[in-house]
């Protein structure tokens, strides 16, 4: 009789998909945050009263932002079959992070082994990011899920596979465009420089119209948007867009900080540069100490020496972290193509998406789209320099639990953090509280989240269908009512409070997270005494 065998790694991939199951179900039912309340389930909601269509005009543009109606379609389809509960349109998001689990999972075993996919599925599991926009009606999880099977099938030549998934990435999001920017840009490379191959080659211009195709399904829904709304891509969105050197040096540390080290994940790359070095036996002796000195001088310099308007280090910065790729990824590559193509593809794509994500207007949930890719990486360079499973696995392990140990931690809220889940619960009793005391006509000073949760029923905070009907995020002299809160801060918090007079009438916390409600009795004039002392400070944004 044959023994048979049983795949443990795919156990364990099962396993990982359970915990996440039980650990999201108790926040399916929480009402829409942020984006999900204002903008994506109303939209969803608004094509499931008018009917299913991808056509741009099947939304109002305010709700559609301008973007491809994919993931809406797909949304509504779930919502039409399952219902409108928070719990059935979060089952729906939480099922697209499974199949991104499980797409990352195959991924690495057909390049590289099942434990590096175990040991991926395992690192992006216990990510607070991943574990933050798993359940939320946002379309960020389903990028990175088109993303890594356009990248997949691009590698194996699959050519269909690629224009189909490749095309559902761009009927998501126009973001997607750079993914294909970065396999022309790598091809090109690829043929040229490390095949030698040359310049006109016939068969290069078949793969580049390949890769181009998916193109063409964007161009057509983007004419018929032209015709439908007299603009190709949102007005409002193309103004968001920045390319002053100061700004650009702001986000660059954001998402430097946040995608390197935040979360837990600074013990990653530590641990992969410095194993890369040890472990790594085919490199010489200055390649072992230039890749941990160089990423780390590379990332004090950002942080300590770069100046907001400071190009020529940056510039320096750039040929440092371009040496680190030719010494790690074009070694491997010609060491194994097999292995080393995917990890070089990837990282490109990851340095060019960064930079992308400087040009237009920043939000941190977008690099999840990033974050699979990248413990994709690490894990898959380390499984070809650390010849021991067992240490890998240790390796692996260690840096899991630090990432582990910061899931319910957080400083700062948002929905790329479990802070959203009692930013939901305060404002729930917040809400609660203006329709208890009968504020519906007060004139209410809040931010805009605030705002979005008093006036729509939608949003699922209100108890009652009577309306809140004068929230405004401008402060007049005919305001009544003040609302300030750390889930969206003010700039200038610290000043205002020294100007206005104030009446706390109410507090409410969860964990890190709070609002305060006070009563506005007018500005503070020059011969009137202002003894208030706001109830906490907010730090600088």
């Amino acid at each position: 009789m044959k023994r048979i065998s049983i795949d443990y790694y795919f156990i364990g991939l099962l396993g990982v998909i359970s915990a996440v199951l039980v650990f999201k179900f108790q926040h399916l039912s929480l009402p829409y945050f942020w984006d999900e309340a204002w903008v994506y389930a109303p939209a969803i909601l608004e094509m499931h009263k008018n009917g299913l269509s991808l056509l741009p005009d099947a939304i109002p543009p305010e709700l559609s932002r301008g973007h491809p109606l994919l993931f809406h379609f797909l949304a509504t389809v779930w919502v039409k079959i399952f219902g409108t509960s928070f719990f059935a349109v979060h089952s729906f998001s939480l099922a697209i992070s499974v199949a991104l689990l499980v797409a990352v999972y195959f991924f690495c075993k057909d390049f590289f082994s099942p434990l590096v996919g175990f040991l991926s599925v395992l690192m992006l599991a216990v990510q607070p990011l991943f574990l933050a926009q798993s359940s939320f009606l946002l379309p960020e999880v389903m990028m990175a899920l088109w993303t890594l099977l356009s990248l997949y099938y691009y590698l194996k030549e699959k050519w269909i596979l690629f224009i189909v998934f490749a095309s559902l990435m761009l009927l998501t999001k126009e973001s997607g465009i750079v993914l294909l920017a970065t396999i022309g840009i790598w091809t090109l490379f690829e043929n040229v420089f490390l095949k030698k191959e040359p310049l006109f080659k016939p068969e290069a211009f078949k793969t580049y119209i390949l890769i181009a195709s998916p193109l063409l399904v964007a161009a057509v829904y983007f004419v018929i948007q032209k015709i439908q709304n007299g603009w190709f891509f949102y007005p409002e969105h193309l103004g968001m867009m920045t390319f002053g050197w100061g700004i650009f040096h702001r986000k660059f540390l954001d998402v430097y900080g946040f995608l390197l080290q935040g979360q837990g994940r600074y013990l990653l790359f530590i641990s992969f540069f410095f194993c890369v070095s040890f472990f790594w036996k085919s490199l010489s002796r200055i390649e072992k100490i230039f890749i941990p000195a160089g990423y780390l001088l590379a990332t004090y310099v950002l942080f300590n020496v770069w100046g907001a308007e400071d190009k020529l280090t940056l510039f320096l910065v750039l040929l440092i972290f371009a040496r680190l790729f030719q010494t790690v990824f074009i070694k491997l590559y010609y060491e194994n193509n097999t292995t080393g193509k995917p990890l070089a593809v990837i990282t490109v794509f990851v340095f060019l998406y960064f930079i992308f994500s400087q040009l237009n207007f920043l939000s941190l949930r977008y690099l999840m789209l990033l974050l699979p890719l990248v413990i994709i990486v690490v894990f898959g360079v380390l499984s070809i320099v650390v010849d021991n499973k067992w240490l890998l696995a240790a390796i692996a392990f260690l840096c899991i639990v630090n990432c582990f140990r910061q899931i319910n931690k957080y400083e700062d809220v948002g929905d790329y953090n479990l802070s959203y889940v009692d930013a939901v619960k305060s404002q729930r009793k917040f809400v609660n509280f203006c329709e208890q005391n009968n504020l519906y006509e007060k004139k209410v000073f809040a931010g805009f989240n605030s705002g979005v949760n008093l006036s729509s029923t939608i949003a699922g905070y209100r108890n009652t269908d009577t309306k809140f009907t004068q929230t405004t995020d401008t402060l007049t002299n005919d305001v009544e009512i003040c609302v300030f809160t750390n889930i969206e801060p003010r700039a200038d918090y610290d000043s205002l409070m020294n100007e206005i007079n104030l009446e706390h009438l109410t507090s409410f916390e969860e964990n890190k997270v709070w609002i305060d409600v006070y009563k506005f009795n007018g500005y503070v004039n020059d011969s009137t005494p202002h003894i208030f002392v706001p109830k906490r400070k907010l730090k600088k944004i």
